[in-house]
């Protein structure tokens, strides 16, 4: 099978001759000057060096971050003049390099790789521009602002999609949320339905009518509730990265939600501890990825106390179990 056509039937439940062998997120900086000092070359993808399956991402994202006339960064966000200057940063015509998703085309076409797209979610958006803590005030104090705010980063996600599209039919898409945290959703179910669930509604509908195969929600934490939500109610395919060390469950989660579509699920903090405690990690996974529709890898970026080496024989593991399902 080509790494394409293994991913794809991985994700659709169907018989593969092994399991995606993936890096889902790149690596913490601080991770990787740690490996540039134990031996790891200086490259442009180190997923190459470790061998492991190519794939190419792209971030439909607005505009910066931060703002650019801030010294902090900061947004300064109240109220919708506040919003009206930030838009001046916000929302370029195009949010990727075509040239560069040309090239990722023909490596697709091939089968040599499957490409996956990310855009900002309903959450996440209003929270870079707000801050934190004023966005949780914001449901409450600022509803027709996180309105404006949604319908605005809809229509571009919508316009972003279209456009790569007309170069390449991602296989899988990511919305960034990053709305759970150890013990749960950030918020209840009320505030999804009335300030995501329509936004996800046309961005979905968007998405499947453009061709891409499989949706899925990024969010870190404990997502038992958002996968109910989510999965169980608003056409989400699957969730991303699993976090077990705030609790998932992958077995528990299969019986709750069969059809659910997990990339991700091993516990990063096994990777720095004994060989034996990783390989007690991949057993306790293994019977559920069996039952397909789950890429096991890294539940987020592989943090800076693992080593080089220790890294190594996370990826010999992950090869090994991948190949005997």
């Amino acid at each position: 099978m080509t790494n394409r056509e293994r991913f794809i039937a991985t994700m659709s439940f169907k018989p593969v001759d092994r399991m995606p062998v993936i890096e889902p997120f790149t690596w913490w900086d601080k991770t990787l000057d740690r490996w540039h000092v134990e031996g790891l070359p200086e490259i442009a993808d180190p997923a190459e060096y470790f061998g492991l399956d190519p794939h190419h991402q792209v971030w439909l994202g607005p505009g910066p971050d931060k703002n650019p006339e801030s010294e902090s960064g900061d947004w300064y966000i109240d109220w919708f003049e506040d919003y009206e200057r930030a838009k001046t940063h916000l929302f370029p015509g195009l949010a990727f390099d075509p040239d560069d998703v040309n090239a990722a085309a023909n490596r697709q076409g091939r089968g040599e790789i499957f490409c996956w797209i990310t855009v900002e979610g309903f959450f996440w958006f209003p929270r870079v521009l707000f801050g934190i803590e004023k966005h949780l005030y914001a449901f409450y104090d600022r509803p027709e602002l996180m309105h404006v705010m949604n319908r605005d980063i809809l229509e571009f996600n919508k316009r972003q999609i279209t456009e790569y599209c007309r170069h390449l039919t991602p296989d899988w898409m990511t919305i960034a949320e990053d709305m759970s945290y150890n013990s749960g959703s950030m918020i209840g179910r009320d505030l999804i339905d009335k300030f995501m669930r329509p936004y996800y509604a046309e961005l979905v509908a968007h998405a499947r009518e453009c061709g891409i195969r499989f949706i899925f929600v990024d969010t870190d934490g404990n997502c038992t509730d958002n996968i109910a939500w989510f999965h169980g109610e608003m056409d989400i395919d699957g969730f991303v990265p699993f976090e077990r060390n705030a609790g998932m469950d992958l077995a528990e989660t299969r019986k709750k939600h069969p059809k659910l579509l997990i990339i991700g699920g091993f516990n990063k903090r096994k990777m720095f501890g004994t060989d034996e405690e990783m390989i007690g990690e991949f057993e306790q996974a293994i019977p559920t990825v069996r039952q397909g529709g789950i890429a096991l890898g890294c539940d987020h970026q592989t943090p800076p106390q693992v080593s080089l080496e220790q890294y190594k024989r996370y990826v010999e593991l992950l090869n090994e179990y991948a190949r005997n399902l």
